[in-house]
């Protein structure tokens, strides 16, 4: 009866924010560590990051022959930096390594939405349970690891530190948010650029996050036309599934901007029958 007692007490004195996360981690494990022991996680992302994690942790280039038939170097396809930067961690957690880092990742996101409504506790809760209870949480770690969950998961701390007016660390995780992917430049520009209509009255905050969108752009487009096709044996980005705009990433630009109307109807028509005659 004291133990229980003393246990009690123990877990008064935490901070309900800490209680939830530990809740939540407890469930994240279940759903997605236990899938990958029982083998329902999925080859493709999470096996082949898997196998170029285990090839940058032995100082070797990743070449994609897991599921390419041709060696090509993973980045390549898609500009993961954190894969670098998470590889040592194989020799700790093995092939749950992503798993781990994806769970951790999305505990470090709620604790940033906590923190960005901290002035009203209630809400700060109820904002943290909403986050970590959403659905689309628990579909991202139920089978397979996405690297697009870690790079959304510093979000919620690019805006508490524009918040709180902390310049060094929102230029930080800017940076970091860069490294996540090669998509990544251009959404974070948009976010910039929303950040700073929304601080347009504060001169400095407004010039550092205009600068840091058109930044983000500029390295959009360094990694998309001159360093991933460089990694490529094709000499392109391969990943361009636009072609009801254009052929060329320059040309669906192009067309945007020129027929406004016609891409718009692209998003709610049936364009497979339109451009291919079916």
């Amino acid at each position: 009866m004291n133990q229980l007692k003393n246990l009690y007490s123990t877990f008064k004195s935490v901070p309900e924010k800490y209680l939830i996360v530990f809740v939540f981690a407890v469930i994240y494990c279940l759903v997605s560590l236990v899938n990958h022991y029982l083998f329902r996680t999925y080859a493709l992302d999470l096996g082949l990051y898997s196998n170029a994690l285990y090839d940058y942790s032995h100082f070797q280039w990743n070449d994609s022959t897991t599921f390419k038939p041709e060696p090509q170097n993973l980045m390549g396809d898609h500009f993961d930096f954190y894969l670098l930067l998470i590889s040592p961690f194989v020799w700790i957690f093995g092939s749950y390594t992503l798993l781990v880092f994806q769970i951790a990742s999305v505990l470090f996101g709620g604790l940033g939405v906590y923190r960005y409504f901290k002035s009203n506790r209630v809400l700060a809760m109820l904002a943290m349970l909403f986050f970590y209870s959403f659905f689309g949480v628990f579909l991202a770690l139920s089978y397979d690891f996405h690297d697009s969950v870690v790079i959304a998961m510093l979000v919620p701390w690019l805006f508490v530190f524009t918040k709180e007016r902390k310049m060094k660390w929102a230029a930080f995780f800017v940076v970091l948010l860069w490294l996540g992917k090669e998509s990544s430049g251009l959404w974070i520009a948009f976010i910039c650029f929303g950040l700073a209509l929304l601080n347009w009255k504060e001169r400095k905050w407004r010039f550092f996050l205009i600068f840091s969108g058109f930044a983000s752009l500029v390295y959009f487009v360094i990694l998309m036309k001159f360093v991933m096709p460089a990694l490529s044996p094709t000499g392109v980005y391969p990943h361009f599934d636009y072609s009801s705009l254009g052929k060329t990433m320059p040309e669906a630009i192009t067309h945007l901007f020129m027929h406004p109307v016609d891409s718009f109807h692209l998003m709610v028509s049936n364009f497979f029958r339109r451009y291919d005659g079916r």
